[in-house]
């Protein structure tokens, strides 16, 4: 019985890798505001919700900029 099922997913999932193989991807965006010729800038919008604590958004600026530094 293990086998069988064993088999089964292993199954299920070359034939998942052959879909995904068969289809081309998706056009690549660029965020608002970047360049197509400035590769080496990304934007990050920051989502608000109810709750949300902004000292944490600039404990994350902070360390996204020492670390592109």
């Amino acid at each position: 019985m293990r086998r069988f099922s064993l088999r089964f997913v292993l199954l299920l999932l070359f034939g998942l890798l052959l879909y995904a193989c068969r289809n081309e991807p998706g056009p690549v965006r660029l965020a608002p505001g970047v360049t197509a010729a400035d590769y080496r800038t990304f934007f990050i919008q920051a989502v608000r919700a109810e709750g949300h604590r902004i000292d944490f958004e600039e404990r994350f600026d902070t360390a996204v900029r020492r670390a592109l530094e």
